[in-house]
């Protein structure tokens, strides 16, 4: 009774890869399974070697590994009992990881559709070229590129895909941190960055793994230096962003700590970069989301803010004081809206021009509510991006701010040494008060 083992290979990018099968001096069978070979195989399967043992002469499997980037070689090996499940369980993992890509993508084209974000393409496009590149790394590719040719030419520039990927993350990362407005001294120089993309495409196409993997993790580096110095930090969407991010940068740097021969090709690390791309994607796409209803949530505050101050105006006073509802039993407890307006105003405005008069009650209004948010005392209304302001602008010459009746007097005392200050405007000395 013969007895035959099968040898299956979990990496699928060795360029050239051949098992000869010897019994004795005889070869019995040979296969072909690089990825930049042709197949000897009709049904695509994965990497899966039958050994059938002699039951007279000594049996032998001699492999020959050739490759311009790791030659990694993690096996397992089966009996023929176990062969047929442990199959199974590799093609539904395919499956699995496949669908779960593919309906990411689906739902990343929608939200495009819907919201028609220029910057999304990128990321699209991006979702796209991953699916290309896990399944090059995975093995399911041969299922998305049955033709040979075109295969190994995917294998051969794999790189330059990796490359292309996260030339797309940055453009994408340019709008969805806003670098315009929170790195403008960067944004200037945004296609100088352009350029060096492309010379690393071309670069790409004629180095290795192991020596872009450094390169890999700079571009991601600056990615979330951007994120972290971003001053939208504390949104959902930029914190969404940054944990997706991190997580896939953490799969990568697996995948290079492999290529530097730190870490072992074991059953972790194999699909660490599926499950962190995974996770990538659809942290990404709640990211995203959250922008979108950040974006809307922006859109109505416009009408809410004064154009000199950003501070709320009017609009904002008529629409959200029905908030406060005061008790009936005390009036000292009752919400207070206190008025401050600027008697001074309108000399300084003869004196000097409306435009410098306005500058001058900015940087007052400004101070105001700075002074007044280190007041307990006062009471705080939802601002732009989850943050709190205390005075409302409601008038070219006037504000307010809101307190219960029996702090009042423990409030005012706190603003009128800044409202008795004087203002100095090209060498004329004014009073607000």
């Amino acid at each position: 009774q013969t007895t035959t083992y099968y040898l299956k290979v979990s990496n699928f990018l060795i360029d050239e890869l051949n098992f000869y099968l010897f019994h004795g001096d005889t070869l019995v069978q040979q296969w072909t399974r690089g990825d930049r070979q042709q197949w000897d195989s009709e049904q695509y399967q994965g990497i899966w070697i039958p050994i059938t043992l002699d039951s007279e002469l000594d049996t032998t499997l001699l492999i020959r590994r050739h490759s311009k980037g790791p030659i990694l070689f993690p096996i397992a090996l089966y009996d023929s009992s176990m062969v047929d499940q442990a199959k199974t369980q590799q093609h539904t993992l395919w499956v699995v990881s496949l669908t779960a890509l593919v309906l990411l993508l689906g739902y990343n084209v929608v939200i495009y559709l819907v919201t028609r974000e220029r910057s999304f393409v990128y990321y699209v496009l991006f979702n796209v070229g991953l699916i290309f590149s896990l399944g090059l790394i995975l093995g399911f590719s041969r299922y998305l590129i049955p033709n040979n040719a075109i295969h190994e030419w995917f294998s051969t520039y794999i790189l330059t895909l990796h490359t292309a990927l996260l030339w797309a993350v940055y453009r994408f990362s340019l709008s969805f941190l806003n670098i315009e407005k929170h790195h403008p001294a960067f944004w200037k120089h945004r296609f100088k960055m352009d350029g060096a993309f492309v010379a690393l495409v071309i670069l790409s196409c004629f180095l290795v793994e192991s020596r872009m993997a450094a390169i890999f993790l700079v571009a991601s580096a600056l990615c979330t230096y951007w994120a972290f110095y971003t001053k939208s930090f504390h949104t959902l969407a930029i914190r969404f962003y940054l944990l997706s991010w991190s997580i896939l940068i953490l799969g990568a740097l697996t995948g290079s700590l492999i290529y530097w021969d730190i870490i072992a090709y074991n059953g972790f690390s194999e699909y660490a970069y599926l499950s962190a791309s995974l996770c990538q994607l659809f942290g990404f796409s709640l990211a995203y989301s959250a922008r979108i209803r950040k974006i809307n949530e922006d859109r109505y505050f416009i009408n809410l803010t004064d154009v000199l101050t950003g501070l709320p105006n009017r609009q904002f006073l008529l629409t959200h004081m029905s908030i406060y509802r005061d008790p009936e039993e005390s009036i000292y407890d009752a919400h207070s809206l206190v008025l401050i307006s600027l008697s001074g105003y309108h000399s300084l405005t003869q004196a000097v021009g409306p435009a410098k008069a306005d500058s001058a009650v900015k940087q007052l209004f400004t101070h105001l509510n700075q002074v007044l948010m280190r007041i307990d005392k006062v009471e705080g209304m939802p601002w732009l991006e989850n943050t709190e302001v205390k005075l409302i602008r409601v008038g070219v010459d006037s504000c307010v701010f809101v307190t219960r009746f029996k702090q009042i007097d423990h409030v005012l005392p706190k603003l009128i040494p800044i409202l008795e200050t004087t203002v100095s405007v090209e060498g004329l000395e004014f009073s607000f008060l």
